[in-house]
């Protein structure tokens, strides 16, 4: 029986959507589409590794722009890029009555965080939020892994993670933390059954 469940959150808890982030930030700042998309993610690595503010990302793109915007508006052109993966809902509903520590382990920004509190009510379910902005390091470095590792209070190899991109699965599974890879929900279950969770 695991102790302790690990979830990305990209993907896995919500579904999100790059190009639509790119149409609505263009449209609102009215910036080349090219040079927009290139400048949000070479930004967004300093912007999710707490290096970069919300409010120093929008100046910086309000220099460029000659259209009016408040930061407001900025953040949800930004933010507003997620859809509920309902399917996993159940699931974590599940290890919750089971009391089952829940970490939700993320490369986000405060912007995109903001945003799925107020609006994705599912991550509120979990007891800790490892997020890499305020870690100051991202998946698949050591440093955010082990902040996890910190919080679910056991061994790595009595917590489970699942995340839907290989790299980071394979760094989390170098730690001894039992890991695999996030495809559907179907499978997940599979998954989590296999380590005696009743689901």
């Amino acid at each position: 029986m695991i102790q302790a469940a690990i979830f990305d959150m990209g993907n896995v808890l919500a579904y999100f959507s790059y190009e639509k982030m790119f149409k609505q930030a263009c449209s609102l700042t009215q910036l080349e589409d090219s040079f927009l998309r290139e400048k949000l993610l070479e930004l967004g690595i300093q912007y999710e590794l707490g290096a970069l503010t919300t409010h120093e990302l929008y100046l910086y793109f309000t220099s460029l722009s000659k259209a009016t915007f408040s930061e407001e508006e900025f953040c949800l052109a930004i933010s507003d890029i997620f859809i509920d993966n309902t399917s996993i809902h159940p699931i974590i509903h599940s290890l919750k009555k089971q009391n089952i520590p829940l970490i939700l382990l993320s490369n986000t920004c405060p912007a995109h965080y903001q945003f799925l509190m107020k609006h994705h009510s599912i991550i509120e379910l979990f007891d800790t939020h490892i997020l890499s902005y305020e870690v100051g390091a991202r998946k698949p470095d050591r440093a955010i892994f082990e902040a996890a590792l910190f919080y679910a209070g056991c061994s790595a190899d009595r917590c489970f993670y699942t995340d839907d991109i290989k790299e980071y699965v394979d760094a989390a599974r170098s730690l001894g933390i039992d890991s695999e890879i996030y495809t559907d929900s179907p499978l997940l279950i599979e998954n989590l059954r296999k380590r005696q969770c009743q689901l």
